[in-house]
């Protein structure tokens, strides 16, 4: 199966309505008109509950015993608050063969007189049919829909003629059964079809696939694989219903819902195929006609959904004289023999974004010729803000949009926030002397708290030795005068007390008084806890997010300030910007003792620290955060240091272990020592937000200390390190006149599964580097590659895609240039190949050359027609295939040409073409024999062609 996007997977997983049954088939054409799009639906909103889902039991479901895939574990129970979280290790079981869970396949049927003996023999083989497909899918559910045409005269885009018959009541489209589980049902609906007439030969095939994708009413389910079975045997309604195979031709447009020609509700029938696509609906057309081309024009069609078209005799029999349900079977048996991506996501509208993390996100390439045991870690939490209650929802393992097992997940959410309990802390405790330790409580309103008996206990009496417990604020100002203090342990003592009016306010709520003893040292800590914990509204226990602490003996501390610091163009040394973030440490005789961050003014504190004499405490700093403005112009800089054109030791300061050069070690960010191109390249990922930090930290040691209780480290600078990676920092502009260059996207090359779009510019003069913000469609494309060329062929590039349609290009040279043209060109590939040529839309939001001097001037420039250079391979047909193939191919000149047959194992198994081929469509045929003449086995082979730097495969299966 063709992979499908995890977001539209997501935007699949809702809910469908079921048409009333009193609407005639008339009507329900005519009310739907309004709904006329691929995608539809708001964001879900928030429920408050999901119940479990139950899945139909069928009267009719086969006997046979299929193993299953299964999701371990299939359930998971946890209770949290708003805002916690669970991780959970997982295991994906797929079974050899494995098919997904449940599939719903809607029957479309032409009515028109030249059906009558195919539909006559899917009457008769209906059952069986439905039976056998319910072997590989058990939870198969089937829909009927039917069409003649459109009962009016159309004269429109060349063509001419009465699409339909009025008298007969010809239709455009009639939904005949929505999804049933009800086979027997089913088998009724298409036994009553009867045919109509139909006028012209081209039909209304738009229309009802369009209609399948969009009619709610047919009911396609979450999770379910989708296919719609098409019997024709002519070819839509377009005005250019062969472009899908390079040709053209016009059959006439087919008008959409409101049966009118030439406005905005018109339907083509390859936006039709792509909507499919895009809602995960896969074509199996079984063509009736006698045309071959017609077969390839209908293969191309069902390609663009992942799906086949095969041949089916005009008198509705198969091709070999094989029983048309065994051998629908084998169509839809062979679409699941590759999953192209299986993820992990939620089913349940509503709930996808508690599904915070899968690692991996996928697997890709799974064939399913032995049993798979998928490894998944997975992370759930709930969204703040969630009120109290049981939430339950399911997990699907998604198999190209497919869901394939299950996991049920109910998470019960208590109630948000709890009531603050703190103990206050005492630092500076000296021996003999009494403490008053208070216990504040947060904000009591709203909580009506009626009661309290809270438990205070400590590390030893030898410590501190307990004098007395007292009344708090918040006891006083509810009126709450009574209170008891007992002893409830060698080392707790649990206060308690109720009021009649519940406690209002924040504050101290009791106190307990203790007094040191003599034998703790200076800056020994005793630990008070909390024991037992009640606070009562009524009967109910209220929850409590309690804080400990500590009483320590009384010290000293070392404190001080990290900033940065460069070079002014008089040799002085400036402090410009204080480090917060960094990370401090301290050590005692070499040996370490804590570690701290400094807040937004650069400070730090050690305190409570023992007095020491006999060695110093060192303070040092480590990877601190990267400040300054870092541009693709410092990676310049470095190239020109490392040929030589320029000297970066500029501006040395002295210090105790020598000078110090800002310019060099905000240069050598790789922390070998040396000053590299590869600095260079490290400095270009930083812009493109490759990385987000470099670790250099013996160039972060330069720090001062105030000196209060021992001597420190022989540190004299009251600094640390330079802005890592500013080289331009101490730096004038470089020279030349601040002109504004104009720079923009070029007209885009198309190709057959990718775009190229230049970056270009004009006059650039002393340009060494330059940055761009390019926004683009990642729903249809993605970033296949950028390279730089014309002016700035030799510069070194850079580029990412740190968010979705979101490029970052840097790129540096070790000379400044100047000119004009192309500098830069982008390489999108196609996530659709029926993409129409004016795509993407890509718009330059953001340029910059060197540091802004000279500054880039944005140009928009309108985009003329595109030149569409065509390549291709396909159709390959028939496929499936009992005894070989016809390849088609296309290239637009004289090329070299190399095609060849290979296994699902990547050996080749025979070369069909290796020649240069003309300009034009070629044709080649494989006889499913291997390079010695030998028949190979049935199975998946893939069909691969090189053009040059064209390349290209296709799958094909051999069923006998």
């Amino acid at each position: 199966m063709r992979g499908k996007s995890s977001l539209i997977a997501l935007l699949l997983i809702a809910a469908f309505a079921v048409m009333p049954s009193g609407i005639s088939a008339v009507e329900g054409d005519r009310a739907r008109i309004d709904e006329d799009h691929y995608g539809q639906g708001d964001n879900v909103g928030y429920r408050p509950t999901m119940p479990e889902r139950q899945y139909p039991e069928h009267a009719n479901r086969p006997m046979e015993t299929v193993e299953q895939p299964y999701l371990t574990p299939d359930t998971l129970r946890v209770t949290l608050q708003a805002g916690e979280s669970v991780s959970e290790h997982k295991t994906l079981y797929l079974p050899e063969d494995a098919a997904p869970a449940q599939g719903d396949i809607v029957f479309s049927f032409d009515l028109t007189g030249s059906m009558g003996n195919a539909i006559a023999e899917v009457k008769v083989n209906a059952a069986a049919l439905m039976e056998s497909v319910r072997v590989l899918i058990p939870d198969t559910y089937f829909g009927v829909i039917s069409h003649q045409d459109y009962p009016m005269f159309y004269d429109y885009c060349g063509y001419a003629e009465a699409y339909g018959d009025p008298a007969d009541g010809d239709l455009p489209y009639m939904l005949n059964r929505s999804l049933t589980g009800d086979l027997t049902d089913v088998h009724g609906v298409i036994n009553g079809l009867t045919l109509g007439d139909g006028a012209d030969g081209p039909e209304c095939y738009s229309r009802v696939l369009h209609e399948a994708t969009v009619d709610d009413a047919i009911g396609w389910r979450a999770g379910s694989t989708k296919m719609v079975i098409l019997w024709g045997d002519n070819v839509p309604h377009d005005c250019q219903y062969r472009l899908c195979i390079g040709g053209s031709g016009s059959t006439g447009g087919d008008p959409g819902r409101d049966w009118i020609m030439g406005n905005a509700d018109d339907l083509r029938i390859l936006d039709v195929v792509t909507g499919m696509a895009l809602n995960d609906i896969m074509l199996l057309a079984m063509y009736n006609g006698l045309s071959s081309t017609n077969l390839s024009l209908w293969n191309c069609f069902a390609r663009k959904t992942g799906g086949e078209a095969f041949e089916v005799n005009p008198d509705g029999t198969v091709p070999g004289g094989e029983d048309l349900p065994s051998y629908i079977a084998s169509i839809i048996s062979a679409q699941f023999t590759e999953i192209d991506e299986v993820t992990l996501e939620v089913c349940d509208p509503g709930f996808e974004h508690w599904l915070i993390d899968v690692d991996p996100p996928a697997y890709y390439n799974v064939v399913l010729d032995e049993p798979h045991y998928l490894e998944y870690d997975i992370t759930l939490r709930v969204p703040e803000g969630t009120p109290p209650g049981l939430y339950c929802f399911d997990i699907c393992a998604l198999g190209d949009g497919a869901i394939y097992a299950t996991q049920h997940v109910c998470i019960r959410v208590l109630p948000g926030g709890c009531i603050d309990l703190e103990i206050g802390c005492e630092y500076n405790a000296e021996p003999m002397v009494p403490v008053d330790l208070p216990i504040y409580i947060g904000d009591t309103d709203g909580w009506d708290i009626t009661s309290f008996a809270v438990e205070i206990c400590w590390c030893s009496n030898d410590f501190m030795i307990p004098n007395a417990c007292g009344q708090g604020e918040v006891m006083a100002a509810s009126g709450w005068n009574d209170y008891s203090c007992e002893r409830t342990g060698d080392n707790c003592i649990t206060v308690s007390s109720a009021g009649d009016v519940p406690l209002t306010g924040s504050g101290p709520l009791f106190y307990i008084q203790f007094t040191p003893g003599q034998t703790p040292a200076p800056c020994e800590c005793c630990d008070v806890t909390f024991g037992t914990i009640e606070i009562r509204t009524g009967q109910d226990l209220l929850p409590v997010c309690p804080v400990e602490c500590e009483v320590c003996m009384a010290s000293c501390s070392i404190e001080g300030y990290v900033y940065n610091w460069y070079c002014e163009e008089n040799g002085d040394v400036t402090r410009t910007h204080p480090i917060e973030g960094a990370d401090v440490f301290l050590t005692w005789c070499e040996t370490p003792m804590g570690a701290r961050v400094t807040d937004a003014s650069g400070y730090y504190l050690f305190d409570c620290l023992p007095l020491v004499y006999e060695c110093p405490y060192c303070v040092e700093a480590d990877h601190p955060p990267i400040p300054g403005n870092i541009r693709a112009y410092d990676a310049s800089l470095v190239l020109q240091k490392t040929v030589g054109k320029l000297d970066l030791e500029d501006c040395p300061f002295e210090t105790d272990g020598g000078p110090v050069y800002p310019q060099q070690i905000a240069a050598e960010v790789s922390c070998n020592g040396l000053i590299q191109s590869y600095d260079a390249s490290l400095i270009l990922q930083y812009v493109v937000e490759k990385i987000d930090a470099w670790g250099c930290p013996y160039y972060w040691t330069f720090l001062r200390s105030e000196e209060e209780c021992s001597w420190v480290c022989d540190k004299q600078v009251d600094f640390v390190g330079v802005l890592l990676g500013d080289v331009s920092g101490p730096l004038p502009p470089p020279p030349g006149d601040p002109t504004d260059v104009p720079v923009w996207l070029g007209v885009p090359s198309h190709y057959e599964d990718y775009v190229e779009i230049p970056i270009r510019m004009k006059d650039g003069t002393d340009i060494c580097a330059a940055e761009f913000e390019i926004e683009f469609d990642s729903d249809a494309f993605t970033v296949d590659d950028v390279y730089v060329l014309g002016p700035t062929s030799a510069f070194m590039p850079a580029y990412n895609v740190p968010d979705p349609g979101r490029l970052l290009i840097g790129i540096a040279g070790d000379t400044c240039v100047d000119g004009s043209g192309r500098v830069v060109m982008i390489v999108f590939k196609k996530k659709f190949l029926s993409m129409p040529v004016a795509e993407p839309r890509a718009t330059l939001k953001e340029a910059l050359f060197n540091e802004g001097v000279p500054s880039a001037v944005i140009v928009d420039k309108d985009w003329p027609a595109e030149v569409h250079r065509f390549m291709s391979l396909g159709p390959v047909s028939p496929n499936p295939s009992a005894s070989g193939t016809v390849i088609s191919f296309e290239v637009p000149s004289v090329t070299p040409v190399k095609i060849g047959i290979y296994d699902v194992t990547g050996q080749l198994v025979r070369t069909v073409y290796d020649a240069q081929a003309s300009a034009g469509t070629h044709r080649v045929e494989w006889d499913a024999r291997d390079s010695s003449g030998n028949r190979v086995a049935r199975g998946v082979y893939f069909v691969r062609m090189e053009a040059g730097d064209f390349r290209a495969s296709e799958k094909l299966v051999l069923l006998k």
